[in-house]
């Protein structure tokens, strides 16, 4: 999603603090497990694919309810009541 939202793995490994060719790697494992390109790679940067725009719209819900869930659970750890 970084990517996506920086238009460049140069931007968006620097926003995440990782190595772009660790963040490049990733994209495209993930790539080859879902079947299909997410980016389109140029020397401008990156543009998502039609699949990879559904594939993003789809996983950002996923992504903030993981985000949440973590929230939750470190505020339990910490004996803060859930919710």
């Amino acid at each position: 999603m970084a990517a996506a939202d920086h238009g460049s793995l140069y931007r968006a490994s620097r926003a995440l603090d990782v190595e772009q060719s660790t963040l490049s790697r990733a994209i495209l494992k993930l790539e080859r497990v879902i079947g299909g390109r997410i980016f389109n790679r140029s020397q401008a940067g990156v543009t998502m694919t039609l699949a990879g725009a559904q594939f993003i719209r789809a996983a950002r819900p996923m992504v903030a309810n993981a985000e949440k869930m973590a929230t939750m659970m470190r505020a339990a750890g910490q004996g803060a009541p859930a919710g």
